[in-house]
């Protein structure tokens, strides 16, 4: 018995040396040429947020899609968060192909469009699909309430996009509910069709 506890003791300690040996941290460096991408555009040039990467490479090219908050020239003076694109072809050096989804001039996203997602639906109907949040509501200046998930599609990568005529897709609940106030974002898996799947911007 003595010796069956002495193995189990060896194994344990063996077991622990070898899953801390498999342990590798790499330190983590800020890139010395940051920022890498600002706004110098009117679309764009109070503020940069909420950069996404697409995940595959067009035409020899990757594509940033980002919120522009803009001077408010072209929206009656008034600055608004709206929704660019950038390219590269190294990661590092951005051109800012500027806004390519505004604001509506009235209705449930007159305040900002923002956090775009894409989907590669071109196999099916050639198009892309962009969700995206928008929102109505400002508090203390900026927008910031009231957000719902809307669909704006488009036959390139980098626009223009047109948005969905029954947006918004996903609206807020009513009072009392949890999503009474907004619907905002999380990546979720969807089942497009028996063989493709994709992900979109879900309340939460």
């Amino acid at each position: 018995m003595k010796t069956e506890i002495i193995f189990l003791v060896m194994l344990i300690l063996l077991l622990v040396s070898s899953t801390s040996a498999c342990i590798i941290q790499f330190p983590q460096k800020e890139y010395p040429g940051n920022p890498v991408f600002s706004g110098t555009l009117p679309s764009n040039i109070n503020g940069t947020r909420e950069a996404y990467l697409y995940d595959q490479i067009l035409n020899g090219n990757y594509y940033l899609f980002y919120d522009g908050e803009s001077d408010g020239s072209g929206n009656g003076g008034v600055p608004v968060w709206t929704i660019g694109v950038a390219n590269s072809t190294n990661l590092t050096l951005w051109n800012d192909e500027g806004r390519i989804l505004n604001v509506s001039a009235s209705g449930w996203d007159d305040a900002a469009v923002s956090d775009a997602r894409i989907y590669n639906n071109t196999a099916v109907n050639g198009l892309y699909y962009m969700y995206y949040l928008g929102c109505n509501g400002v508090s203390d200046g900026i927008p910031a309430t009231g957000y719902q998930i809307g669909l704006a599609t488009s036959s390139a990568i980098d626009g223009p996009y047109t948005k969905y005529a029954n947006n918004p897709i996903i609206t807020n609940g009513i009072d009392g509910q949890f999503d009474s106030d907004l619907s905002y974002a999380t990546d979720v898996p969807i089942k497009i069709n028996s063989t493709t799947w994709g992900s979109v911007e879900i309340l939460h």
